[in-house]
């Protein structure tokens, strides 16, 4: 069955690249420019992982993902941002839930394998 990834990102150029990268890899890829269209997305429809950006306006990533860990405790999240994450951020999101991070500008080889990894396909 193909797993479905819900990507997060308010710059719509980011949207459309990692659709075109992931589905190539043979994923499904739902794409929302906010959190809280992620969170309306979660309501009706079910994702193997959330693909999620920091910095975004009205909510944060940091509180998408306390939001929806709060309701899927097992969801994978995996941040893909600019925001440069130093050690002690890093912990209080592993704490929060975080399953992994991608630094941007990133390879899109880089992305799909931290992705593979998360899902298990690696």
């Amino acid at each position: 069955m193909t797993k479905t990834i819900l990507h997060v990102d308010d710059e719509p150029d980011v949207l459309a690249l990692v659709k075109v990268v992931m589905e190539r890899e043979g994923y499904k890829v739902e794409s929302v420019e906010s959190g809280v269209d992620c969170l309306a997305f979660l309501k009706k429809q079910k994702a193997d992982l959330i693909l999620l950006d920091i910095m975004m306006p009205k909510m944060s990533g940091w509180e998408v993902l306390k939001k929806v860990k709060k309701e899927q405790p097992k969801m994978l999240v995996v941040f893909l941002t600019v925001v440069k994450i130093n050690d002690k951020m890093l912990a209080d999101l592993i704490k929060d839930g975080l399953t992994d991070y991608i630094q941007k500008p990133c390879s899109n080889t880089e992305m799909v394998a931290r992705v593979k990894k998360a899902l298990g396909d690696a």
